[in-house]
């Protein structure tokens, strides 16, 4: 499930009018809503005060530490893969298109192994 209504630090994605408001706002926003908060927090709290909107597209991201995700096109960004492993494998499904028609274990085990995270999917 993803925290704060569906904006999450993996990517956020803004339309050049989002933008323009912001570069016009950036300075307000730092100094009444603060930089404490990781840039997500801190661009959605922005982008609600000077009323830019949100929308949410679900497909384009799922929080997940499976590199299995990374085969699904729809996708634009892959989150949390925190391990060189698990990394490599993400970009090896994703670009150098290993494991054509096959199960994306086809390069063997990862190190740690996604039964070793706490909520692995």
């Amino acid at each position: 499930k993803m925290g704060n209504g569906g904006f999450l630090g993996a990517i956020e994605v803004f339309s050049k009018k989002a933008m323009e408001m912001y570069f016009d706002n950036a300075d307000d926003c730092a100094k009444y809503l603060g930089t404490n908060s990781g840039e997500d927090g801190f661009f959605k709290g922005c982008m609600d005060a000077i009323g830019a909107g949100f929308m949410l597209d679900a497909q384009m991201f799922e929080p997940n530490f499976d590199p299995s995700k990374c085969t699904i096109a729809s996708h634009a960004a892959f989150h949390p893969i925190k391990y060189a492993s698990h990394w490599q494998r993400c970009w090896d499904l994703s670009f150098n298109n290993k494991c054509p028609g096959s199960t994306y274990d086809c390069m063997g085990p990862l190190d740690p192994p996604l039964s070793s995270l706490a909520g692995a999917r």
